[in-house]
């Protein structure tokens, strides 16, 4: 059995509705991803393509999915800090999920949205023009911040947790943490019935909610 087993399975009892999608957690070594050694965790929409070949020689691959690469130190963490950073890359997960063609082929893809789709640094996204600070802010907006709220709402029932551990607001990220409670309160309504929701098929947010982020 693969050590992350108990991780996908912590990951679909707060998520449900993931049970059809392929959940993969690799650790940094596991995998020909690119690394940088501040990260502590990523998830890209490419990974689980990048991780193919380690993926089938573990036995793992089941198709196009959720792939989340920890540091190789990730079992060390304390239980609070394993599932607040599992459900910060399951939330980008899901929002990438809810794209058009979310799992196109990578041969559709020009070389700048391979780059962007990867998540990291690189001399193309400067060619381009693109901004890292811009960038990480965007991969941190509306959407993100409202999957982060039903993920840690629904993962308080399995694990001791505070918004904190899942970092879905952040000083650089679209919505600050001193936003928290109005955040909370523009969402109160559907996070009252989070467990009935699909997260895969949210409606549109409230309109104080999104106003947060004008």
């Amino acid at each position: 059995m693969h050590w992350s087993t108990t991780h996908v399975a912590f990951i679909l009892q707060v998520v449900p509705e993931l049970a059809i999608t392929p959940i993969y957690i690799l650790k940094s070594d596991e995998t020909d991803t690119e690394w940088e050694p501040s990260w502590m965790a990523a998830f890209s929409p490419l990974a689980d393509l990048q991780s193919q070949g380690p993926l089938e020689s573990l036995g793992l691959w089941r198709g196009r999915g959720i792939c989340i690469i920890v540091r190789n130190d990730f079992e060390t963490w304390s239980p609070r800090t394993q599932a607040g950073t599992l459900l910060h890359e399951v939330a980008h997960g899901i929002e990438h999920l809810n794209q058009p063609d979310a799992l196109c082929p990578k041969v559709n893809l020009s070389p700048v949205a391979r780059e962007l789709l990867s998540g990291c640094e690189s001399e193309i996204l400067r060619d381009a023009g693109i901004d890292r600070n811009i960038l990480i802010r965007g991969q941190h907006g509306s959407e993100f911040v409202r999957l982060g709220f039903h993920l840690y709402w629904r993962a308080r029932k399995q694990v001791i947790l505070c918004p904190n551990d899942l970092q879905f607001l952040h000083s650089i990220y679209s919505l600050s943490p001193e936003r928290y409670e109005d955040a909370e309160a523009a969402l109160a309504y559907e996070l009252a019935r989070s467990v009935n929701l699909n997260l895969l098929r949210l409606r549109t947010p409230p309109a104080e909610f999104l106003r947060l982020f004008t």
